[in-house]
């Protein structure tokens, strides 16, 4: 999950400035129950390129070992927020708040 004093900072509507810049890191490793196969993977966001803030994601799916491993790393690399780049802060917090709710489907083989 992301710190709740994240969120409060980023709902901000106009220009604004952050104590410091921040990382969040997370990782979440699901083994799938026996005899089920994944039916469609996630769909991964990459957010903010070229910007000072940039959220990257990936999955991995192991059938063989019934693994599937998703990274979500945020980087704020810069204090100033302007109205653009707190657009893009809000879009990555909101892409970042979908991981625990997020439906995986399986099917049984």
């Amino acid at each position: 999950g992301v710190p709740a004093r994240v969120g409060e900072m980023i709902g901000k509507n106009s220009d604004y400035t952050l104590r410091f810049p921040f990382i969040v890191d997370q990782k979440v490793r699901i083994d799938m129950p026996k005899g089920y196969k994944l039916v469609q993977a996630p769909i991964i966001k990459n957010i903010g390129e070229r910007t000072k803030a940039t959220l990257k994601e990936t999955i991995y799916h192991w059938p063989k070992r019934g693994q599937l491993t998703a990274d979500s790393t945020w980087t704020v690399k810069t204090t100033d927020v302007s109205k653009e780049l707190g657009a893009v802060l809000k879009e990555e917090l909101n892409a970042c708040l979908r991981w625990p709710v997020l439906d995986i489907p399986f099917r049984k083989n």
